[in-house]
């Protein structure tokens, strides 16, 4: 007789500072039963109603401030999972160099944090993060270095958020110095940057295709979900609403 496997549900959001109905963020969010949430750009306002909600533990890290708003990452984490170890990471933050961070004097990617849970007798590593949206490409990729040297500990690992893969060689013209994207760096692009940094450290990207939009705006993929290979996915699918955000949550169903 085969055991059955582990299946795990993730949702993956940036629900927005600027989120334009919460009452149906949090619906969407209680609605989803998923096994673990990683949410980032949290507002403070939120966080009352969010850090109660009915069978799930939560935690709290630092994602970014500015002159409007602290945001937060949230990690929910249902109650019958068994929580093996929390910890955070404080990276260090610049203040943002292209003009729409520096108009509103923000600080990214203040932490990042991460959970290590046993699901059906395995160990797993989750790691939550929000990559600077303000700034080169150079510096986004060594803060996905810094986060996963951080939180890595040779368990089967998964991580994920909102990555800001900005870069396109087909806007960057356009844009690019706004984000701060350096006039050198215009030919890159940023998610073909991002398989080839998941290649070399041995993971694999869950939404691969080429036409995978999250952030409508932009018409862009800026979030993420990357697991190891011992992990089969099942079901990965970007919702097509945004929930009164500006992004479009990710959900993935995990065998291991």
């Amino acid at each position: 007789m085969t055991s059955k496997p582990n299946l795990l549900k993730l949702i993956f959001w940036n629900m927005w500072d600027k989120n334009r109905n919460l009452k149906r963020a949090f619906d969407f969010i209680e609605r989803t039963q998923a096994d673990v949430i990683f949410l980032q750009e949290v507002p403070k306002r939120a966080l009352p109603r969010l850090e109660h909600m009915k069978g799930y533990r939560s935690f709290k890290a630092r994602d970014a401030t500015s002159i409007m708003e602290e945001k937060y990452l949230v990690i929910f984490l249902k109650e019958q999972v068994e929580l093996l170890d929390y910890g955070t990471f404080i990276h260090n933050t610049d203040v943002s160099t292209g003009l729409f961070g520096r108009s509103k004097q923000a600080v990214e990617c203040i932490e990042s944090q991460s959970i290590l849970i046993n699901y059906g007798g395995q160990k797993v590593r989750m790691i939550n993060c929000h990559l600077s949206c303000s700034t080169t490409v150079k510096h986004r990729q060594s803060q996905l270095k810094e986060v996963l040297d951080a939180h890595d500990d040779g368990n089967p690992l998964i991580i994920g958020g909102d990555f800001n893969t900005l870069g396109r060689p087909s806007t960057n013209w356009l844009w690019g110095r706004f984000y701060g994207i350096d006039r050198e760096e215009f030919w890159l692009h940023e998610v073909k940057l991002l398989h080839e940094f998941a290649e070399k450290v041995g993971l694999t990207v869950v939404f691969d295709k080429k036409r995978t939009v999250t952030h409508p705006i932009s018409r862009a993929q800026l979030d993420h979900v990357l697991v190891s290979p011992t992990m089969e996915v099942v079901k990965a699918f970007v919702y097509s609403r945004g929930y009164g955000s500006d992004h479009r949550p990710l959900e993935v169903t995990l065998s291991f």
